[in-house]
């Protein structure tokens, strides 16, 4: 008869993993593949969000000159009609 434990594994990060492992009467271990699969998914997950982070990182740092420009030029607008009244 098979025996079944739930294992804690950490992955990426505080994440939390549950791997099923069943033990035969032998002793042999089996980790499913399910679980393998689970663990894949979870750091392809977690690729995908840190690529859209450092993408949005990069857009914000591009778009912070840009906004201090258009600020800069609306001020100076804002200037010369105050200058011309």
């Amino acid at each position: 008869m098979a025996h079944l434990t739930w294992l804690s594994t950490s992955d990426v990060g505080a994440r939390h993993l549950y791997i099923q492992q069943s033990q035969n009467s032998h002793g042999s271990k089996y980790v499913s593949l399910e679980a393998e699969r689970s663990a894949r998914e979870v750091r392809e997950a977690k690729a995908r969000a840190d690529e859209a982070i450092a993408e949005a990182q990069e857009s914000k740092a591009q778009a912070s000159p840009q906004a201090k420009a258009s600020e800069e030029r609306s001020q100076k607008l804002e200037n010369e009609v105050l200058a011309l009244r």
